[in-house]
């Protein structure tokens, strides 16, 4: 399917529903929590608040799952903790995570924590879609582990 309009043209997965600023993968029917939500959604809401959690989580750090990659090789659990927290406040407005489009693949730029979180939660994972291009990042999430950062970087 070709999701086309605000971002240029990209192959996805799903059917696109345009209608604003970002993107957001929604879970289909497909009833295995392993799966990865199966609809494309551009969404049109400001959408920094808190989401709607809609299907069992993941945990995608150390496994081959693809359908957006990662451009880090890390991931600070505590700051994923610290999202999940936020995440479940109604109240608090988190960020959405952006990725570009390269190559024909989706590869996250800012946000690498709150898309994680949010897969952990089975929150619908919401980004902001760049035609900005970037570096290559990786061909999936397996070379990508958990870490706490060197201490200097507090």
């Amino acid at each position: 399917m070709l999701a086309e309009g605000l971002f240029g043209v990209a192959s996805f997965f799903a059917e696109p529903f345009i209608g604003g600023y970002g993107v957001s993968l929604m879970e289909g029917n497909l009833g295995a929590a392993s799966e990865f939500p199966s609809m494309l959604k551009i969404a049109g809401e400001s959408g920094a608040g808190a989401s709607e959690i809609r299907s069992v989580g993941i945990d995608i750090v150390g496994t081959n799952f693809n359908k957006v990659l990662p451009t880090q090789d890390y991931i600070n659990p505590l700051k994923v903790e610290e999202y999940k927290m936020l995440l479940q406040n109604p109240e608090i407005k988190v960020p959405w995570s952006e990725a570009y489009l390269q190559n024909g693949k989706l590869y996250l730029e800012e946000g690498h924590h709150r898309y994680v979180a949010r897969m952990q939660l089975g929150i619908d994972p919401p980004l902001i879609i760049r035609n900005t291009g970037g570096p290559i990042g990786f061909p999936d999430w397996s070379s990508t582990t958990y870490q706490l950062p060197p201490l200097w970087e507090y």
